[in-house]
């Protein structure tokens, strides 16, 4: 049977973080959680009729904060997932949790539901740079939120940090990851800030009160993470993650191969059958409509042979080892391939891609300058 990945949005937070543009509302209604809830379950119990038969490899449930819901409703999500999915033994399942919004009734909730990796949002140790993000934590609640979950059994936590924060130095940054590290997470998302439009964030920053590190030492700061912590022994396998030895997310990692997944809730993505959906992001609507699955997802993108080849190459290249042209040759026609070379060729010569063995990656100034690059594989 034919694998999938499952992906579960759940789009309320106590307080929107200022750099955020998710799906994401600043909402503690519990009325409103129940409904949509009861809306979630009901998209998917509605996957029955669509006959969707592939098993589950891997789930995925990120907000938004998810840790925002209680253990019963999370609970109740979740036996309606194994009741309509068949879950594969070895799979990776995945809860995004924010330090403070977990407890012993959460955890022991996740892990009875079969719950075997943790990503947490830390961002930062700097008590200042957590308040200029807009977090509602402090890295004390965040230790014991990382320490509980040790002790209730959890033995794979990814750690998200930022950087080109703000008035953060590279010394600063230095610091918080070498700390971050002597926890020992068994993965690591390393972010580099960046000013997305509708934020808090772009308003402050086009009003000047944003204090942002120049680019050169934003780069810096980028490169030593990657240098430290392969001396360390974690994997950059992404642009922007870092695992130990059979620690690579899964699940994301489905996202750069072109696996298919489904995703259920509001806003959420699917890739099924090489089409793109997307369900619509008006909350009121979801909640009326989501037992009517034709009311909700849209079709953004039909399969075909053009929209692949360059998803391949746009998606691929995020991976550290690259992309493979002998696998593309087996399954491309030589027309289609051949509008890339002209491409690759000028990426070789500008030292962006590095092409050896039959694959190509980007190299270090391509990955500085990794939009650009990525940007030249998208056809008009």
């Amino acid at each position: 049977m034919e694998m999938m990945g499952l992906y579960i949005h759940i789009p309320f937070c106590v307080k929107k973080c200022d750099y955020c543009d998710f799906l994401s509302f600043d909402h503690t209604d519990s009325f409103l959680r129940d409904a949509y809830v009861e809306a979630l379950v009901a998209e998917i119990l509605g996957m029955k009729s669509q006959n969707i038969t592939k098993k589950l490899s891997s789930i995925y449930m990120g907000g938004g904060t998810p840790s925002i819901l209680t253990a019963e409703q999370f609970s109740r999500i979740m036996k309606v997932v194994f009741d309509v999915f068949e879950w594969t033994e070895d799979g990776e399942f995945t809860i995004e949790v924010n330090p403070g919004m977990v407890d012993v009734l959460k955890v022991k909730a996740y892990v009875e539901a079969g719950v075997n990796r943790i990503s947490m949002g830390l961002q930062s140790d700097e008590e200042a740079l957590l308040k200029t993000l807009g977090r509602i934590h402090d890295y004390e609640v965040f230790l014991e939120s990382y320490q509980m979950m040790r002790a209730m059994g959890i033995e794979n936590i990814s750690i998200d940090l930022m950087f080109g924060l703000p008035d953060q130095t590279l010394d600063a940054f230095k610091a918080t990851l070498e700390k971050t590290i002597k926890l020992e997470p068994e993965h690591l998302s390393i972010y580099s800030l960046i000013i997305e439009p509708g934020t808090e964030f772009e308003s402050q920053y086009k009003k000047g009160l944003l204090n942002l590190p120049d680019e050169d030492v934003e780069r810096q700061m980028y490169w030593w993470a990657h240098d430290t912590l392969e001396s360390k022994g974690y994997e950059h396998y992404e642009i922007s993650s870092y695992g130990k030895t059979g620690r690579i997310g899964r699940h994301n990692r489905a996202y750069w191969t072109l696996e298919s997944y489904l995703g259920v809730g509001l806003g959420a993505a699917s890739y099924l059958n090489q089409n793109r959906y997307k369900n619509i992001d008006n909350l009121k609507t979801y909640i009326k409509k989501s037992h009517q699955l034709d009311q909700i997802r849209i079709l953004e993108q039909t399969g075909n042979k053009i929209n692949k080849l360059e998803e391949f190459f746009f998606l691929g290249l995020r991976q550290f080892k690259g992309v493979n042209l002998n696998e593309l040759h087996l399954e491309f026609e030589e027309s289609l391939l051949a509008c890339y070379r002209p491409i690759i060729k000028k990426l070789v010569e500008e030292e962006m891609l590095q092409e050896k063995d039959g694959w190509i990656k980007l190299t270090r100034r391509g990955l500085d300058l990794s939009n650009d690059v990525l940007s030249r594989f998208l056809m008009d």
